[in-house]
């Protein structure tokens, strides 16, 4: 398991920021039926759902992003995924969370009940298509950041990361990236001050540019893909 020297917050009482509301317009964008799931809000900072809680819901994120954490026995934060809009989350192999869910942005979600979910794959559509991709995305993903980060230097953790987050934007060389450094430093298993050395060097290469420190233009895509 990667390690940051990142320490993990301090654990808070989950913030509940639900706002559960009438979401035709919403499911329907989603290509949901009308009824299934019910539409809430999470605001910036806020918790979906906690180590521990109890596995009652999925989730699909409508907008937003999400992070995926586990505080380790150790004591430090181990991120395990972003979530981007369209993404499922809410999984569990068992009846609790091994993961927190916490919302990087203000977040609208549609919630289903976990007890449903059997129902809504027989329905087929665009649930039961989006549940086989999230298996196989997310299996691929954890593989290959496994095994991608293994011995990798600091500069091609990154070059690493960039790509992937190419690989899952509408725009693969304008990127927006919601996560701090902090968060992709706890991702990669990198201390933050690596990471924000890292990224000055690759804007002094030419190979990124920074609108922002969340908007992130590719200006070598050649360089991500050895990484």
């Amino acid at each position: 398991m990667l390690q940051t020297s990142t320490p993990a917050p301090a654990r808070q009482a989950p913030l509940r920021v639900w706002s559960p509301r009438s979401a035709n317009a919403a499911r329907r964008a989603a290509g949901l039926p009308a009824g299934s799931g019910v539409e809430i809000s999470v605001k910036r900072g806020g918790m979906i759902f906690d180590e521990g809680d109890d596995a009652l819901y999925i989730f699909k994120l409508i907008s937003g992003s999400v992070r995926l954490a586990r505080v380790m026995e150790e004591g430090y934060r181990q991120i395990c995924d972003f979530i981007l809009p369209g993404n499922l989350l809410g999984f569990a192999a068992d009846d609790i969370h091994e993961f927190s869910a916490q919302a990087i942005e203000d977040c609208v979600l549609i919630r289903y009940r976990r007890c449903d979910m059997a129902a809504l794959i027989n329905e087929g559509g665009t649930f039961a298509r989006d549940l086989h991709e999230m298996t196989a995305s997310g299996l691929f993903g954890a593989y290959e950041h496994m095994l991608r980060l293994r011995q990798r230097s600091a500069k091609e953790r990154i070059l690493w990361f960039l790509k992937a987050m190419s690989r899952r934007s509408s725009t693969p060389d304008v990127l927006h990236l919601p996560m701090s450094r902090c968060d992709i430093a706890d991702y990669l298993g990198m201390a933050h001050e690596t990471v924000s050395r890292v990224f000055t060097q690759l804007k002094r290469s030419e190979i990124i540019a920074e609108a922002s420190v969340n908007h992130i233009r590719i200006l070598k895509p050649a360089a991500l893909s050895h990484a």
